[in-house]
């Protein structure tokens, strides 16, 4: 399979965007897993324990440990609503959104 000029074109901003976003993803994804094996290493998790424990609330019967993807995108999601419903007829975050949706 050879390089086409398709494959070739850079990709537009929403593509690159969406390369940033799953990167930051990916990176979080890494945290996390450095994060239980530090508890491992420490002797804090036995290594073939269950790992969906760890993320259920502490009254549930699980260890509470807040899992850092779903804090990231619980917060984005948070700062959207935040910016659609408290900057509505803001002039600066209109720009933005319109720059945003081109």
């Amino acid at each position: 399979m050879g390089i086409t000029a398709a494959s070739r074109e850079m990709p537009g901003r929403k593509g690159l965007r969406k390369e940033k976003i799953i990167i930051i993803i990916i990176v979080i994804k890494q945290i996390d897993r450095k994060t239980r094996k530090m508890l491992t290493m420490y002797k804090m998790q036995h290594p073939k324990a269950d790992i969906d424990r760890l993320y259920i609330k502490r009254k549930e019967g699980g260890r509470g440990l807040v899992q850092v993807e779903a804090a990231y995108k619980a917060e984005i999601v948070n700062i959207a609503e935040y910016l659609n419903t408290k900057y509505k007829e803001d002039q600066v975050v209109n720009i933005v959104k319109v720059h945003e949706s081109t």
